[in-house]
C-alpha cells in the first residue's frame, strides 16, 4: 500500500521529565505563570483560560507552535498546539509533560516546541535535563489516497479488530496487534473532519494512526533512532478493485 501514501506525520506526542530539584521545580513553576502572564496580555483570552489546574496537575498551559488560527476558546484540531502539564498531584506522575496536539508539525513548529521548553526549563535547565526527556506516548498518521471503502484489510496478525459504521458506510476500522500498548485505526478523513465540524478540506481521503502508549524512550533516541513506522507493516491492506477484477473471490463482487 505504500505507492498510495500521501503523507506521514506525526499527530500527538507526549514527553515528560522528572524533576526532583525544588529549587528547579519553583523556577518552572515561576517561568510558566510569567509566560501565562504575557501571553493573556497578548490575547483577548482571560488569564484563567491560559492557565489553570486540569487531570491532575496543578498547572497546565496551552500555547500555539507558530499558529495563527489558534484559539483558546476552542480544542484547536488540525492546529498545532502543545499542552504543559506541570506540578502533578499523584506522586507516581513526573513532575512536568509536555503533550503536542494538532499538526501539521514541520520545522518550524518543532524549533518553537524548543523555544518554549527553553523558555520553562531555562536554557541551562534544558541542556542539562535534555538527556532524560523520555516520549510515553506518540501517534504517527499516514495519508492514503484511496478512500476506505476501497481497502480490504487481512486482520491475521491482529489481537483484536473492529468496524465501525456510519449509517450505511464503513467510518473506521480498528486494529490491536499482539502488543497492548499499540493500535492501528484506519478512518474516513472526510466524514471525520464533517462530523466534528471543522472547516477545511482534507488532503487525503483516508488517514491510518498508529497509536503507541506506555513508551519509556529517550526523546533524543526517538528522534534520532526511530523504528516506530515499521510497526504499521503489521497493518496489511489491499486495494479492493484489484482483488475484484482477479476474479478470484466471488463474494468481493
Amino acid at each position: 500500500m505504500s505507492q498510495y501514501i500521501k503523507s506521514c506525520k506525526v499527530d500527538y506526542l507526549r514527553f515528560t521529565l522528572d524533576i526532583k530539584d525544588i529549587d528547579v521545580q519553583n523556577l518552572i513553576l515561576l517561568n510558566m505563570q510569567d509566560l501565562a502572564c504575557s501571553m493573556a496580555k497578548k490575547s483577548n483570552a482571560d488569564l484563567k483560560q491560559i492557565l489553570h489546574p486540569q487531570g491532575g496537575y496543578e498547572f497546565v498551559l496551552r500555547v500555539p507552535l507558530f499558529s495563527e488560527n489558534f484559539n483558546y476558546t476552542t480544542k484547536n484540531e488540525e492546529v498545532a498546539n502543545m499542552f504543559i502539564k506541570c506540578s502533578p498531584k499523584a506522586s507516581d506522575r513526573k513532575f512536568i509533560a509536555f503533550e503536542l496536539k494538532g499538526h501539521p508539525y514541520k520545522k518550524e513548529q518543532w524549533y518553537c516546541v524548543r523555544l518554549f521548553l527553553e523558555h520553562i526549563l531555562t536554557v541551562e535547565n534544558y541542556e542539562k535535563y535534555w538527556e532524560e526527556i523520555k516520549v510515553t506516548d506518540v501517534h504517527i498518521a499516514l495519508g492514503y489516497d484511496l478512500f476506505l471503502t476501497e481497502l480490504l484489510f487481512d486482520k491475521l496478525r491482529a489481537r483484536k479488530a473492529g468496524l465501525y459504521y456510519n449509517q450505511s458506510e464503513p467510518e473506521t476500522v480498528y486494529f490491536q496487534p499482539q502488543n497492548k500498548a499499540m493500535q492501528i485505526a484506519v478512518y474516513d478523513r472526510y466524514t471525520k473532519v464533517r462530523k466534528r465540524g471543522l472547516n477545511f478540506q482534507p488532503k487525503e481521503n483516508t488517514r491510518a494512526e498508529l497509536k503507541l502508549g506506555r513508551q519509556t524512550m529517550l526523546l533524543k533516541k526517538f528522534i534520532n533512532e526511530h523504528t516506530y513506522l515499521d510497526k504499521f507493516h503489521s497493518l496489511n491492506a489491499y486495494n479492493m478493485q484489484k482483488v475484484k477484477n482477479s476474479q478470484i473471490f466471488s463474494k468481493y463482487e
